[in-house]
């Protein structure tokens, strides 16, 4: 992973944009909070919901049979679709690093581990 893109840095960067921030800057970032929560948990709803279809269509079994593309074309999508609501990609990996296709496609227990 590039550096630049580290956890670590992302987290320093963040805290040096706060310091500089005024207070009327302050109050319309936490003024998105709301709305972030709310995203949250509507991704968290659809997720748990796709769970449970997946398990009853054996989802676990197909997911290991199919071949590396496969499941590098399926990753991407939902990776895509995951992050769609961030403000971009960098912002969602610094805190989830693993939310990368190799990762999650080199070995099939890696994505099913993610439940």
């Amino acid at each position: 992973m590039n550096s630049y893109f580290s956890p670590l840095m992302c987290y320093r960067r963040d805290v040096a944009d706060q310091a500089g921030e005024t207070m009327l800057m302050r109050d319309a970032r936490n003024a998105l909070y709301p709305v972030l929560v709310s995203q949250t948990v509507s991704q968290q709803i659809f997720l748990i919901q796709d769970i449970f279809a997946f398990r009853n269509l054996c989802f676990d079994e197909k997911w290991e049979r199919a071949d590396l593309a496969t499941r590098q074309k399926h990753v991407l999508v939902g990776l895509v679709v995951a992050c769609s609501g961030a403000h971009n990609l960098h912002a969602t990996r610094k805190f989830c690093p693993e939310l990368s296709v190799p990762y999650l496609t080199g070995d099939a227990k890696k994505f099913l581990d993610l439940h």
